[in-house]
Parts: C-alpha cells; sequence; structure tokens
C-alpha cells in the first residue's frame, strides 16, 4: 500500500472518530425535574366566606419532567392532615404514593383544603420526593399561600381607664379603623360612631392618607378615630361599661337610616370599660398547676399600693374550707407579700375564690381565683 493510500485511510478514521464522539456528546442531558414556584393566591375577604359551607381553595402545583427518562414522583406529606394533593382530575393524590412522569412531561396536581375563616395569612405545603439517576433522593417543598383580610376592623377592641379623684380631668384615646373592600374606584364613606356615651367626646375621624391598591380591584383605607374621655370619679362604684358602634354608612343611609349593612363588612364595635378606682394592684388568679393528691402546693403572691399608701390585710377562712392556708404580716404596710398553701385536697380540678379584706374604702375587698389540677396517687 502506498503513502498516500495510508494517509487517506488515517484521514478517513480520524473523521469517523471526531463524528462519533460529537454525536455523543450531543445528546440530551439529564436536565432534572422542574416544579412550579411558590404561588400567592388572591385574596379574600371575610364577608366572602360566609355561610354554612366552607370555601375550598385549590393551589396548582405543576411537576414539568425535562430528564431523558421516565421519573418516579412520591408525595411524601403535606403540611397539615387538614387538606391534601388531588389531580387535575380531582383523583386524591395520597401520602406516600407516586406518580410517574414520562420523560419531556408534565403533571398537574393540586394543593386542596379549605381556606382559613378568620383574618390570616396561611400557607399550604407539599413535598414531593424524585429519585435521581445515581439513585441519590430529593425533597422538594411546593408552597401557597392565602390572605384573608376582615372587610371593617376597630383597634382596640377594648378600651379601659382607671377612674378616680387623683387622675386627670381627661384621658385621649385613638382608634384605627381599617376596610379592606373591592371597587374598581378607591372612592369610600368615612366610618362614623354610634353610642357615643356623654362622657366621651369624638375630636376627629381623618383618614390616613389615600387607600391603597393591595390586589387589581382590592383596597385598602385606615382613618383614626380621636377621643377624649371625661374622667369621673367612680371611687366605690361599679365600672362604666358601654359599647360604642363603629360602622360605614350605606349609600341609602339617608334615604333610609334604617337599613342595615353586612355587619363583617360594615361594622365594629368597641367595648369602653371606665373602672372604679383600684388603689391596690394584685393578681386576679393564681394557677398552683399539677400535682399528687396529698402533696402541699404553696404559692406567693403580692399586694401593692399604687400610690404608697400604707394598707393592713385581713383574711378569716369559712367554717367550712380547710384546705387554703393564708400566711402574712398583720401591720401596715405599701406592699404585702402572702403565702398560700394549699392542703388535704381532693384529687380532681381545683377552683376557689380565695377573699381577702383590707382597711381602705375605695378597695375592702380582694377576691383572687385560685386553681390547681390534683392527680390521684400513684399506684403502689
Amino acid at each position: 500500500m502506498s503513502h498516500l493510500h495510508l494517509t487517506l485511510l488515517s484521514v478517513i478514521s480520524t473523521f469517523i472518530l471526531v463524528a462519533g464522539c460529537s454525536g455523543q456528546s450531543a445528546k440530551p442531558e439529564n436536565a432534572g425535574v422542574e416544579f412550579s414556584a411558590p404561588t400567592q393566591l388572591p385574596a379574600l375577604l371575610l364577608s366572602e366566606l360566609q355561610g354554612d359551607t366552607p370555601r375550598t381553595i385549590r393551589c396548582p402545583v405543576r411537576i414539568h419532567n425535562n430528564s431523558d427518562r421516565n421519573q418516579q414522583v412520591v408525595l411524601t406529606g403535606t403540611g397539615c392532615s387538614c387538606y391534601g394533593v388531588v389531580t387535575d382530575n380531582d383523583e386524591p393524590f395520597e401520602t406516600g404514593t407516586e406518580r410517574e412522569v414520562g420523560s419531556g412531561q408534565k403533571l398537574t396536581l393540586a394543593i386542596q383544603g379549605q381556606s382559613p375563616q378568620e383574618e390570616s395569612r396561611k400557607t399550604y405545603t407539599a413535598d414531593f420526593e424524585i429519585t435521581a439517576e445515581d439513585g441519590t433522593r430529593s425533597v422538594q417543598r411546593i408552597l401557597c399561600t392565602q390572605q384573608v383580610y376582615q372587610d371593617f376592623k376597630a383597634v382596640p377592641a377594648l378600651i379601659e381607664c382607671e377612674m378616680s379623684r387623683n387622675s386627670p380631668q381627661f384621658e385621649n384615646r385613638e382608634l384605627e379603623i381599617t376596610r379592606y373592600f373591592r371597587s374598581d374606584s378607591p372612592t369610600t364613606p368615612t366610618p362614623v360612631l354610634d353610642g357615643v356615651p356623654d362622657d366621651v367626646r369624638v375630636k376627629s375621624i381623618r383618614m390616613v392618607d389615600s387607600p391603597i391598591e393591595v390586589e387589581t380591584g382590592l383596597w385598602h383605607a385606615t382613618w383614626k378615630i380621636d377621643l377624649e374621655i371625661e374622667r369621673q370619679d367612680l371611687t366605690g362604684s361599679a365600672d362604666r361599661i358601654d359599647t360604642l358602634n363603629v360602622r360605614l354608612p350605606s349609600s341609602e343611609e339617608a334615604a333610609a337610616p334604617e337599613t342595615a349593612s353586612d355587619p363583617v363588612a360594615a361594622h365594629a364595635a368597641i367595648r369602653l370599660v371606665r373602672r372604679s378606682s383600684r388603689p391596690i394592684a394584685y393578681p386576679e388568679r393564681i394557677h398552683f398547676g399539677q400535682f399528687q393528691v396529698g402533696t402541699p402546693k404553696t404559692r406567693s403572691l403580692f399586694l401593692v399600693s399604687k400610690e404608697q399608701i400604707p394598707f393592713r390585710v385581713s383574711y378569716a377562712a369559712p367554717d367550712e374550707e380547710t384546705s387554703i392556708e393564708v400566711q402574712f404580716e398583720d401591720e401596715a404596710k405599701t406592699s404585702h407579700k402572702l403565702t398560700v398553701t394549699l392542703n388535704s385536697v381532693p384529687a380532681g380540678e381545683f377552683s376557689r375564690t380565695l377573699k381577702l379584706n383590707t382597711n381602705l374604702e375605695e378597695q375592702s375587698v380582694i377576691e383572687i381565683e385560685l386553681l390547681a389540677r390534683i392527680l390521684p396517687p400513684l399506684d403502689d
């Protein structure tokens, strides 16, 4: 064979080898499995969740097999047993079971459960396991979030003022009113306050900035209400309690004042409590915890004069009460430490009211609730 023939054969062999290597490297690589990104569902309003049947939410889950082989996808669990995963035809995807996703194919699922029934931001999760070609297992978590807003809300829902002869004449308080509503425009009426007692004055109702569009067509508005509460001396009297009603006037109110709007979407109540003077600070409830029957249990508590005025404490145990022992120093002090012991209490839930007396006219009686759980004796 001539030198020319050998050279041509060498060139052809080299071309075949290069072409073979090039064809092999061009073969698709294992790109893995893609899962859908976290999902934020459209927000809901509490007024939209009213009714006897809870609303069902569906969070879409899409799994795309980009690998060059079929993949087995296993559902390893959800964040709560109260919801689950279903296929696109509503067939349950049970925990611990698997679905095959062909190469280049997509699997469409949904996390399905009940929506929250109160204002909250709830996250639903589902965990899926896949196995790589080398046998390595990995878990992918899918997240979906559902936001529920309360349509109309007043904060705080409770206003407490202590009335005494030494307090300033007036006390200023502020309410914050929030409203979430669906509309093509941010226009909203200003809330009104009903049931205002004679010792309370509404100084102003003002909107804070302009309504904000939280989502397309969903608006959030905020108002501040400034109140001035007159402090009256209620020493020795019962607490004075009123309810302030904040409401959103309806467009028909002028023509028909009795027209009632949706109570969830347009009403809120504030409890206003003016407490009579209580010069002594003390715990209203003491819990002794859980202990075995026949075991004495002791707790300490303090009675403290808010105005640093010395006072005396006395305790007269009822004739039928033998399970409560109270110890303290019998002298006038601005602060008293009391030691309360439970003795010979039978098994079960224990609840008694400890009644103490003081020499102060403004607060001659102090009542403290005593609670405990007594366990039966241990078996020998």
